[in-house]
């Protein structure tokens, strides 16, 4: 590659980095979701590959920390919730939700009685008899035990320190604002459906959808009305239902106990009068430590399901 060539492509490179930084800047939404979305992305391609060779697991994940830390970092600016500030309540809330994550997740896998029985008579059960195949990592460990004690280090760095960030932006600060009013997400659903191929088109001459469309973009208008931490029951909903959807169907009584709590979090370290504002830090924090706290017990019990 000639040096004029060169140059050429590193301006199409710095003026295709642009349009996107300055897509992320236009409003609220593609900033707060896009971290989310490139860690699906290469949590499924990680996946894949893993599938293929157990091997690449660290290499694949540590790549996918570091794109996403990346992304977080570049665009922190835009991001003024996404604090580090610790609050008291972080421990025993965290301690709580991991509780009550394993309980309710025996709960809802019938396995409540069996490991209770078992708890009461001072024993952590593992994994019980007639329950699916091997957890990728127990392969791995058997396997591959230089490979499983690196990928089971790097699980908890994502899980403790960078899957906290994600979610709590999106879920506890884009979802519960946008979502703040049951009336306004109506409005903003219509919106969305006017936009839908075929639906739309079918849908647009009708009054309600009508007057729906003469409205500014309503997730949006919701996000920028509501400051970090006015609560209402509506977005509390919704947005914890939102966070239901990137779970398993066994962890979505856990994820409402969460939820639930994170937002009511984030109402009590934000409210007026309390001096200084504290973002999403303390529930940052909490996930976080629940998340650490799944970790431990999961390697500890050497009950895998949680992980």
């Amino acid at each position: 590659m000639n040096p004029t060539d060169k140059q050429e492509t590193q301006e199409t490179g710095a003026g295709r980095l642009a349009g996107v930084d300055r897509a992320m800047g236009d409003g609220p939404w593609l900033v707060r979701l896009a971290p989310l979305l490139l860690w699906v992305g290469c949590m499924f391609v990680v996946g894949l590959a893993r599938d293929f060779d157990a091997r690449t697991l660290p290499y694949l994940y540590a790549a996918q920390c570091l794109v996403t830390v990346g992304m977080l970092w570049r665009y922190r600016k835009l991001l003024s919730e996404m604090t580090v500030w610790f609050h008291w309540s972080v421990i025993p809330s965290a301690v709580f939700l991991t509780g009550a994550w394993i309980w309710l997740g025996w709960w809802v896998g019938g396995e409540l009685p069996v490991r209770w029985e078992a708890l009461m008579g001072g024993e952590l059960l593992g994994a019980l008899d007639g329950e699916a195949e091997l957890h990728y990592f127990e392969t791995m460990r058997g396997e591959y035990p230089g490979t499983y004690s690196v990928g089971i280090g790097l699980r908890l760095l994502g899980m403790a320190m960078i899957v906290p960030f994600i979610e709590e932006v999106f879920n506890r600060s884009l979802c519960l604002r946008a979502m703040h009013s049951m009336k306004k997400t109506g409005v903003a659903v219509l919106q969305v459906v006017d936009e839908l191929p075929l639906i739309g088109e079918w849908l647009m001459d009708k009054p309600m959808v009508k007057r729906a469309a003469q409205q500014p973009p309503m997730f949006t208008r919701q996000f920028n009305e509501t400051a970090l931490g006015a609560v209402s029951v509506f977005g509390v909903a919704a947005s914890t239902f939102i966070f239901m959807l990137n779970h398993i169907p066994r962890d979505w009584m856990g994820c409402i106990a969460c939820g639930v709590l994170w937002c009511l979090m984030v109402k009590w370290t934000n409210r007026e009068g309390r001096g200084r504002k504290l973002g999403l830090g303390p529930v940052i924090w909490s996930h976080g430590l629940t998340n650490a706290l799944l970790w431990g017990y999961t390697l500890y019990s050497g009950d895998w399901q949680f992980l």
